[in-house]
């Protein structure tokens, strides 16, 4: 999710998709290349983390040590034309035999990194392929993707400028990139050009997220319109005025689909204070409203989601603490020496980690901590980070990638 701090396709299903999807590597055959700049046919399957291209890379600084310390409703002016996908789908296996293991609670100080990664800049946002193979950073020029396991750059860099957010299409057909000054740029991966046919459809939005299904896609501007497209017909299905249901609310900072994509949440704030608005992806009505009022003394940052949707993670300072959305009741609170700067949960949210500035041995280090979210524990903390990183666990939950000034890290359990 952003927090600006922060779905084989159907052949008009691809439509879309390739406007306006986020996620890595199929490759497709445009019968018609007429319709080639309305959209692109995907197949299924097809890893484009095994297609590498040498990158220009800058030198490396030495890996962090694996070294943790343990703790005791308009239509569009013209619809996209269909397209037939002439491309058989692939299975092309993992593009390197790395014996690869869920992180746990029980194994989390095992971790071990596997792969350092020089950027161009600053690592400012970072997404995973849905497959896990590829992970696309964000940085001041633009999107880096990279293989999380060899380092490999199937992708030149995507010259889209700052970007804050990536996220990948379920087909892993096209990223989703938001930047700077509310605006939502697609990026076909296949050619590496941007799907310039949608911007005047998304001339507004701020936001992007897409249905598990890869059936809907919502964008939202910052005031709290949020749109949802039919990715078969390419119209919207409906649009949802988040303040005809919240009269307080003020700005969108993010949208996301549940699980099931039976619902979509609505990252906003009202008066500053940051909330959760839950709404019915089918009738567009508003079910619930989640604040951190009267939960944290002091001022809340930002919300944050499992994968699995199983809290509702509030920010504040150096507290993390954790809600269950069925009572609204704190379920753990986990504190920090200082401010937390980065949250990730593993798909089950067993497992929580957080970055943040500690002492250690009497000298202030930016470290990763790992947590039990059903104990409420620290497990332990891996120091050896220039910077307090940006954090993000691959979707099967093998791998963990940290991102530190210009460089990203990724890491596995180790055997």
């Amino acid at each position: 999710m952003n927090h600006k701090h922060t779905v084989p396709l159907m052949p008009a299903l691809i439509v879309l998709l390739s406007a306006l999807a986020c996620t890595v590597g199929p490759q497709g055959v445009v019968d018609n290349q007429a319709t080639i700049d309305a959209a692109v046919a995907l197949t299924v399957g097809a890893s484009a983390g095994d297609a590498a291209v040498s990158p220009t890379t800058t030198s490396a600084p030495p890996t962090a040590q694996s070294s943790t310390t343990s703790a005791s409703t308009t239509a569009p002016t013209s619809a996209p034309p269909t397209i037939t996908n002439t491309s058989a789908p692939t299975n092309t296996p993992p593009p390197t035999a790395v014996p690869r293991t869920l992180f746990t609670p029980q194994n989390a100080l095992k971790l071990q990194p596997i792969m350092l990664s020089g950027l161009s800049a600053n690592v400012q946002g970072m997404g995973w392929s849905p497959d896990s193979r590829l992970l696309a950073v964000g940085v001041q020029s633009g999107i880096e993707v990279i293989n999380p396991v060899t380092n490999a750059r199937p992708y030149n860099l995507i010259a889209t400028g700052p970007s804050y957010a990536v996220r990948f299409s379920p087909d892993g057909a096209v990223l989703g990139i938001e930047l700077p000054g509310s605006s939502v740029r697609l990026w076909d991966l296949t050619r590496n050009i941007a799907l310039s046919t949608w911007d005047e459809r998304f001339s507004s939005a701020a936001e992007i997220a897409f249905s598990p299904d890869k059936l809907i896609v919502a964008v939202s501007d910052e005031a709290g319109m949020v749109d949802l497209w039919n990715s078969n017909t390419a119209e919207i299905i409906r649009s949802i005025d988040v303040t005809d249901s919240f009269t307080d609310f003020t700005t969108v900072n993010g949208l996301e689909f549940s699980p099931d994509g039976s619902r979509f949440v609505v990252f906003g704030q009202s008066e500053g204070i940051p909330h959760v608005y839950i709404f019915d992806t089918a009738t567009g009505d508003a079910i619930d409203d989640y604040n951190p009022q009267g939960l944290l003394a002091g001022p809340v940052a930002y919300p944050v989601l499992p994968p699995n949707w199983r809290y509702i993670a509030w920010v504040s300072r150096g507290t993390v603490l954790l809600i269950d959305p069925t009572t609204h009741n704190e379920v753990a609170r986990f504190n920090h020496e200082d401010f937390v700067t980065g949250v990730s949960f593993t798909p089950n949210a067993d497992l929580m980690v957080t970055s943040s500035l500690k002492t250690l041995n009497n000298i202030p280090s930016n470290v990763v901590s790992f947590w039990n979210t059903q104990t409420g524990a620290l497990i332990g903390d891996q120091p050896g980070f220039t910077s307090p990183p940006v954090l993000a666990f691959s979707p099967d939950g093998t791998l963990l990638a940290t991102g530190s000034e210009n460089y990203v890290e990724t890491w596995i359990i180790g055997q």
